[in-house]
């Protein structure tokens, strides 16, 4: 990477941490305030509800955003007409929400479900309002003032979230959550955004973007249904109540997945579309970014299943099966340090502008996927579980081998290079595991919980510095210490 490139990803990725480990902290503290204020029911029935959202999601800017930021120079005329389009598209999305919630509820058999959806509409008119806004700046790595809004925008709503339960509102006090972190997002991204629509819808612009986005649309969808098709099952088939349990477990592995994945990958696709033409630079960086990720995420997975009978002891109240949400934990817990990874190799797929193959390959992954869901679905909650973890190490293999062809990257020695890491936690785990039996008796949950936490810190930093010393270079300068080969630099 050029200096400048380098800099302004290490700013990005520095800016966009603070943002997302501060959300992560407050997401994590709604969720066990709103756990002892709320019904496993309220959460069930949130759930069902974002099957819908979130599905409709993928059509909110029909894949423009990508688009706009792997191509080098796009036209001030084309930004405007992305705008209007994807304004357009909030009112279409929104509208459809209304007319059909009634239909959605009917089929979950859930009449306050219609109201609930009805509400969450509106975050797709508000949302299409600045959509292009955040596109550019995160196309630009001004990742400091996207900190801000979306901080700000965080803290605002837990407040209103938690407000809302302690006052009795249920479900509603997660519905206006979202509803109030899209408003206040819009408004500070208009503030913050230099960049202001003209009144141009150039339908020829557009339409050059459109093998991209269509492909990228595709796969969204496959990748979705893929993705929500055990909340799908297990609210149809298995009721609400074991829902609430799936989704709060599964919502507890995600967050650490989604903020730290979330933090360096939204910063990396824009880097790697500057670089797209230089595989080297590419692999280098791929590398590096992977590496980070894990070094993370992989000891915050096992840590999580270790501790997840003193979480769950220590804050769900006497509504909740602590010990089920506890066993769905640590099944979900490797699949979430598989999936910190493997959600990267999208960034490799769109900054080579190859979202035909991304598409092709989503249809093959997910049917193995859903195919898993149905058999697991025999075993209930837990089998959908362990279906879910057996099918992410069916597919771990191809699903990077297909795009490392892209970047003429070797597989075999990319997973080499997560060995130390793998090491650092196997030791962390096992010295975990035995603290854990030697406290067990001799203090109650939340202390022991506070006692685990502390020592997979001591213990994990420890085994990095011991054995995978270099690994942090990758968090604090950005600076591998090979290349991407495996070979020592000079």
């Amino acid at each position: 990477m050029t200096d400048n490139l380098k800099s302004s990803t290490i700013s990005g990725i520095k800016w966009s941490s603070v943002s997302q480990l501060s959300r992560q902290v407050l997401q994590y503290l709604s969720t066990i305030i709103l756990v002892g204020l709320l019904l496993p029911s309220d959460f069930g029935l949130m759930a069902m509800a974002l099957i819908l959202i979130n599905f409709l999601e993928i059509f909110k800017d029909l894949g423009t955003s990508a688009a706009l930021i792997q191509l080098n120079n796009p036209s001030n005329t084309l930004k405007s007409s992305i705008f209007w389009l994807n304004l357009v598209l909030g009112i279409a999305i929104t509208v459809l929400i209304l007319i059909t919630a009634p239909l959605f509820a009917f089929f979950f058999n859930s009449e306050e479900l219609t109201a609930v959806l009805r509400t969450l509409s509106l975050t797709f008119l508000i949302a299409g309002m600045s959509i292009v806004q955040k596109t550019l700046l995160e196309k630009s790595l001004l990742f400091q003032p996207l900190a801000k809004v979306e901080l700000l925008a965080s803290i605002i709503s837990f407040c209103v979230a938690v407000y809302m339960a302690y006052s009795g509102f249920g479900v509603w006090s997660l519905v206006v959550q979202v509803i109030s972190n899209s408003v206040i997002s819009t408004l500070l991204l208009w503030y913050y955004s230099e960049w202001k629509p003209s009144l141009e819808l150039n339908f020829i612009e557009v339409k050059s973007i459109s093998y991209f986005s269509i492909n990228l649309i595709g796969f969204n969808i496959i990748n979705y249904f893929a993705r929500n098709s055990d909340y799908f099952l297990i609210g149809k088939f298995l009721g609400e109540k074991s829902l609430g349990h799936y989704y709060l477990a599964y919502r507890i592995m995600l967050y650490p997945i989604q903020n730290i994945t979330a933090v360096i990958s939204r910063v990396i696709f824009p880097s790697f579309s500057k670089i797209q033409n230089d595989n080297e630079q590419l692999r280098d960086l791929y590398l590096k970014t992977t590496n980070a990720i894990a070094l993370i995420t992989f000891p915050m997975m096992v840590g999580l299943a270790v501790v997840s009978y003193d979480f769950t002891e220590s804050f769900f109240g006497l509504n909740w099966d602590a010990g089920l949400v506890a066993l769905l934990i640590i099944i979900l817990a490797p699949v979430g340090a598989l999936q910190s990874v493997i959600s990267s190799v999208g960034n490799i797929y769109q900054a080579k502008g190859k979202t035909d193959w991304m598409l092709r390959w989503s249809l093959f992954a997910s049917t193995i996927t859903v195919t898993g869901f149905i058999i697991g679905m025999k075993w209930g909650v837990t089998g959908v579980a362990v279906s879910y973890l057996i099918t992410n190490l069916l597919l771990l293999y191809p699903v990077f081998a297909i795009p490392f062809r892209l970047i003429e990257y070797n597989t075999l020695i990319f997973f080499k290079s997560f060995l130390r890491t793998i090491f650092s936690v196997l030791l962390m785990m096992f010295v975990l595991m035995i603290v854990s039996e030697v406290i067990a008796e001799h203090f109650d949950s939340l202390i022991r919980l506070f006692i685990l936490i502390l020592s997979g810190i001591i213990i994990y930093v420890a085994a990095t510095f011991m054995l995978n010393k270099k690994a942090f270079l990758y968090l604090k300068h950005l600076k591998p210490g090979s290349d991407s080969k495996g070979n020592k630099r000079n």
